[in-house]
């Protein structure tokens, strides 16, 4: 894994990851498209947000611009605001502060 991290640029620009950034494009191009047609609405729920959202969880504290900010963990909030009039859908990444060790992170 550390070796395909450093020159990642370069590994990025191969013909079998363009492959892979293809499949992943169609597969996301056709799953959101079943959705909408099953009368799902698209949200997009902020990523970084000005107050820890899970109590007493860890969270990705970052500073943004001089001030605090949180990468927010769950979309759960905005899905159940906006699911009390639509059926909303919503895809990508859910984050998690896991600690574990790798070849990046033991040194």
């Amino acid at each position: 894994m550390y070796a395909l991290c450093n020159p990642r640029v370069i590994d990025l620009r191969t013909s079998a990851n363009q492959g892979i950034f293809r499949l992943q494009s169609a597969v996301c191009q056709h799953f959101r498209q079943f959705l909408l047609s099953e009368g799902f609405t698209e949200i997009h729920s902020p990523k970084l947000i000005g107050t820890a959202s899970e109590g007493g969880a860890d969270v990705f504290k970052v500073e943004y611009f001089g001030r605090e900010a949180y990468l927010a963990q769950s979309p759960q909030l905005y899905k159940q605001v906006r699911g009390s009039t639509h059926t909303p859908a919503r895809r990508g990444a859910v984050l998690a502060v896991i600690m574990a060790i790798t070849p990046l992170t033991s040194n």
